[in-house]
C-alpha cells in the first residue's frame, strides 16, 4: 500500500470518532479503495468504485438540499400560522433546525456554503420573531436548555443583547467544553473580552507613522 493510501486510512481513523457525517466518512473509504485499485492497475475495480463514489456524492448533495429545504418549509409553516403563540412555537422549531444544520454543515459536511445558507435562514427567523408584537426574541430562552449544544449556543448568541448575564455563562461553558469544534469557536467569538484575563496579551501600541511633510 502506498504512503498516500496509508495517509487516507490514517485520516479516516482520526475522523471516525468525530462529528463527520457517516456519508463523508464513507467517502474516505472509497477514496482509499480507488487508490488501491489504481495501484493494482485493476480497471474493473476502478470503474466499480468510481460508480460508488458518484452515488455517494449524490447522497451527500441530496442530504444538504433536504436539510435546507426542511428549514425553509419550517419557516413557511410558521408564517402560515395566524395565532402569534403558534407562530412563535413554529419559528422556534425552525430556528433549532437551522442551528443544527449550520453546525452539521461545518463539522459534519465540511461545507461552508450550506452553513452560510443555514445562517441566512436563522436571521430570517430572528426577523420574524422580532416582528411579532411586542417582539418575541426572548422566546429563544426556551432553547437554552435544548439537548443539542449547537441550538443552545445559537440561542445564547442571539440573546446576548437582551440578557447577557444569563447567556454568557452558557457560552463560556460551551467554549470550554466544545473547543475546537465550530460550536466552541462560535461561543468563543461571541463572548466579550475580559480585560482581567491574564491569557489575553495587551494591545500593541500603535507606532506613529512618519510625517509626510
Amino acid at each position: 500500500m502506498s504512503d498516500d493510501s496509508a495517509a487516507i486510512r490514517k485520516l479516516r481513523n482520526l475522523l471516525k470518532g468525530g462529528p463527520l457525517d457517516p456519508r463523508m466518512l464513507a467517502r474516505y473509504d472509497l477514496f482509499a479503495e480507488f487508490r488501491a485499485a489504481m495501484e493494482r492497475k485493476d480497471e474493473a475495480a476502478q470503474r466499480e468504485v468510481a460508480g460508488r463514489l458518484k452515488r455517494n456524492a449524490r447522497e451527500i448533495d441530496a442530504a444538504k438540499k433536504d436539510a435546507l429545504a426542511a428549514i425553509a418549509t419550517g419557516i413557511d409553516d410558521a408564517n402560515a400560522a395566524t395565532d402569534p403563540d403558534e407562530r412563535t412555537a413554529k419559528l422556534l422549531k425552525a430556528f433549532a433546525l437551522s442551528a443544527k444544520t449550520k453546525f452539521w454543515a461545518y463539522d459534519g459536511m465540511a461545507d461552508n456554503e450550506v452553513a452560510k445558507e443555514a445562517l441566512i435562514q436563522t436571521h430570517k427567523i430572528l426577523a420574524a420573531l422580532d416582528g411579532l408584537p411586542p417582539g418575541r426574541r426572548s422566546a429563544l430562552t426556551a432553547l437554552l436548555d435544548d439537548p443539542d449544544v449547537g441550538v443552545r449556543c445559537t440561542a445564547a448568541i442571539h440573546l446576548q443583547k437582551i440578557m447577557p448575564e444569563r447567556v454568557n455563562p452558557i457560552l463560556r461553558q460551551i467554549d470550554k467544553e466544545e473547543s475546537p469544534s465550530s460550536v466552541g469557536i462560535a461561543a468563543m467569538w461571541a463572548l466579550p473580552v475580559d480585560p482581567n484575563d491574564p491569557s489575553i496579551p495587551p494591545p500593541r501600541l500603535r507606532t506613529p507613522s512618519p510625517s509626510k511633510n
